[in-house]
């Protein structure tokens, strides 16, 4: 398989991977709380348990990828399972019932982003820098459509309140972009970077290393302040009056100033550096969620949402590209597992229980504010805590 073959595979599979999420994400905590009938609070703990099986999955697959050098086989393997999944979550009833499923179905799927990552970086190799955000864009370009299909179609739509065997069709449409991502995956070539493997035990390593841990503390406080707006952002926009369309009109707005960042952030790299692309979306996620915090309408809300691609663009790529110039080859997965595990793992499920817990109590402005201060404290600690390297 030639290199431009494998950047059009890794194309089509970041495009229904995260085109099935887009299909849910955005929609998620409004489904579990008007459909399922949850309180804010409950919802907040199915949300985390995402992240909370990630813990658990993550460093299990990311180990196995490397372990085995079949990376290709497990990505499929995962996706597959998860999809199969996300049905099986649809079907759930009551508040107990939803938290095994969503760990159920996190188990598998929430391990598929940082493996396709770090096969990401394998295939491009020293490219990967200038690469991998016009690679990584089309999974935007997937997670807009979904988002897009699922709000437009009243059939799809998460409140509609008619399943489709058992199931709501929006999850119907995660599924299927999941499995089809796995099914292209199986397609990656198994040689070079792609299947060179590692030692049993011998990621254990990387949690010694200080460049390693640095990266990964920062994820943590990261994704502490940025996760719980965001999975929470739905129902934000229904208590100022918003509707499905509303969420969906907001969504868009973020991803079509997301996909031209983030085609373009090879050149922010070239410019900045990993570390200076993250500071940049930590500055815009501190003035996107202060911002939200005094609006005053929904209209305000959903244009400042647009700092959401830059900040997408600057801490999921930026800290993957951070953390893969300080690891060797055959660690990727593992690396790219434990950064996943320490941020969108369990800074989620932290950023997710408190947030969602203050929402109920004080309302939203002092949470908003408190992720907006952590974002700032944050630009400020990577100016002084990281060597200019990377």
């Amino acid at each position: 398989m030639s290199g431009r073959e494998s950047i059009l595979r890794l194309r089509a599979i970041w495009f229904f991977y995260l085109g099935g999420f887009g299909a849910v994400f955005p929609y998620m905590s409004v489904y579990l709380k008007e459909v399922k009938g949850l309180g804010e609070g409950e919802v907040g703990l199915v949300l985390s348990a995402l992240p909370l099986a990630s813990l658990v999955a993550r460093p299990i697959w990311g180990t196995v990828s490397d372990v085995t050098g079949r990376r290709s086989h497990i990505i499929a393997a995962l996706c597959l399972v998860a999809g199969l999944l996300f049905w099986v979550f649809g079907r759930a009833e009551g508040f107990l019932p939803l938290v095994a499923g969503m760990l159920g179905a996190a188990f598998f799927a929430g391990a598929v982003v940082p493996l396709v990552t770090a096969a990401s970086f394998a295939s491009l190799g020293a490219a990967s820098q200038e690469l991998f955000g016009g690679v990584r864009l089309w999974g935007t370009v997937g997670f807009l459509i979904g988002m897009e299909l699922v709000g437009s179609v009243p059939r799809l739509s998460p409140l509609s309140g008619e399943p489709l065997l058992g199931t709501a069709p929006f999850l119907w449409v995660a599924a299927g972009g999941v499995v089809m991502a796995g099914i292209v995956s199986l397609g990656l070539p198994a040689r070079g970077d792609l299947a060179v493997r590692a030692k049993a035990r011998e990621a254990r390593g990387l949690l010694r290393s200080k460049n390693v841990l640095l990266v990964l503390g920062a994820a943590f406080l990261m994704h502490l302040a940025i996760q719980g707006p965001v999975q929470h952002l739905a129902i934000l926009l229904r208590d100022l009056g918003g509707n499905v369309a509303d969420i969906r009109n907001t969504w868009r707005g973020m991803l079509l100033i997301e996909i031209p960042l983030v085609g373009f952030s090879g050149r922010l790299t070239q410019w900045l550096g990993a570390r200076g692309l993250v500071r940049l979306g930590l500055a815009a996620e501190a003035v996107r969620w202060s911002v939200t915090a005094w609006a005053p309408g929904l209209l305000s809300v959903e244009m400042i949402q647009g700092l959401h691609g830059v900040g997408i663009a600057g801490i999921f790529l930026g800290m993957p590209l951070l953390l893969e110039s300080r690891v060797p080859a055959h660690l990727r997965s593992s690396a790219q597992a434990y950064l996943a595990t320490v941020g969108t793992g369990l800074g989620a499920v932290f950023s997710n229980q408190i947030f969602g817990a203050l929402l109920e109590r004080v309302g939203p402005r002092p949470p908003l504010f408190a992720s907006a201060g952590l974002c700032a404290f944050l630009v400020v600690l990577l100016s002084r805590r990281f060597s200019r390297r990377g």
